[in-house]
């Protein structure tokens, strides 16, 4: 696997510096690519007989670091690793800032932000490599169980690593009934929707959804299944009947308050069956009334979601938006709302 920033040495290094006394957190992204990702970065630290002793699951948000921050000083933090979280472009001065009072190292696939300069111990791969692939091979360097390996094609298919060939090729060398055309309904598809189901229904509390995953508790995670399940097969009716269309763009703008986050599974799945279209969803989710969150799919790559969604947020206050070309993510305070429409239907993009 080839790195855009970064070298494997580097992480090596970083790992074999770790001592006795220092304390190590794990800040990563509450999708499945984070999750896993963390589970092999536990193989590679119990194979120095470290433990992770704060593990921090965080959406897309500007405030991560200076909110984590604390925490890491009352619990006497000495390392962190920060795994798919596209960190330099949310928050870069706290990244800067905390690199500077903790060793730090980042993995991630998303786009370089062109205000980094400082690239010690970053790690940056395409988009079509998923964290958890970054990790995987990084592992191999330390250990040679296959004990979680399980977890790393259903994985690739959540991020959709498969629409590159040589992944394709990898995936279907260790499981032949895999083609892209049907990859869903494949046996590593289906268990690709269970897990990612079980998130959603375990949102509030990621630990526990961590753990039934590390330890491939699947009869636990399939009983939730059927509960996402109605609740997105609801909300696509709706959305495909219900959503604003420009017609010359094809973007379907739609905003919803759902019961689970399910706004992601929905986007990508009806960007899969019409992938021209450009859809961006909006919910209101949890506890939180101020802010808004978005998720934007385009299946073509001939539009750039990352680019898209920068745009809908320009002159918004204390909004951040980053993603990848196929699909992206946005944040950004309710009152706004209006706003980020008009920008995003004027969007040249």
């Amino acid at each position: 696997m080839n790195f855009i920033k970064g070298r494997k040495e580097e992480f090596i290094n970083f790992i074999n510096e770790i001592t006795k006394r220092d304390k190590i957190a794990v800040i990563t992204h509450t999708d499945l690519d984070g999750i896993a990702s963390v589970i092999f970065l536990e193989e590679i630290l119990n194979s120095i007989n470290k433990k992770i002793s704060v593990l921090k699951f965080a959406d897309y948000k500007n405030d991560i670091i200076k909110k984590l921050l604390p925490i890491f000083k009352k619990e006497k933090i000495s390392r962190v690793f920060i795994l798919d979280l596209n960190i330099d472009s949310l928050a870069l001065e706290d990244f800067e800032k905390l690199k500077k009072q903790i060793p730090t190292f980042l993995v991630d696939h998303h786009p370089i932000d062109t205000r980094l300069n400082n690239f010690k111990n970053i790690i940056k791969a395409d988009s079509f490599n998923c964290v958890t692939q970054i990790i995987y091979e990084l592992k191999k360097a330390f250990s040679n169980s296959k004990e979680k390996d399980w977890i790393l094609v259903p994985t690739m298919i959540s991020e959709f690593s498969y629409k590159n060939l040589e992944n394709l090729e990898f995936m279907k060398f260790a499981h032949p009934d895999i083609t892209e055309r049907e990859i869903l309904s494949s046996e590593q598809g289906k268990l690709t929707m269970i897990l990612n189901y079980a998130l959603i229904y375990y949102n509030d509390s990621l630990k526990k959804v961590y753990d039934l995953i590390k330890n491939r508790e699947l009869d636990k995670l399939k009983k939730v299944y059927d509960v996402i399940d109605k609740e997105i097969i609801k909300e696509k009716k709706n959305i495909l009947e219900k959503s604003e269309h420009d017609l010359d763009k094809n973007i379907y703008f739609y905003f919803f308050k759902p019961k689970h986050r399910i706004k992601s599974l929905i986007s990508t799945d009806l960007s899969m069956k019409y992938p021209n279209s450009t859809f961006v969803l909006v919910t209101q989710e949890g506890k939180d009334k101020c802010f808004l969150n978005v998720s934007a799919r385009n299946q073509s790559m001939n539009k750039d979601m990352n680019l898209l969604l920068k745009k809908a947020i320009q002159g918004l206050d204390n909004a951040n938006a980053g993603g990848h070309v196929a699909a992206a993510g946005a944040r950004f305070m309710k009152k706004d709302i209006k706003k980020f429409k008009e920008n995003l239907f004027s969007s040249s993009n």
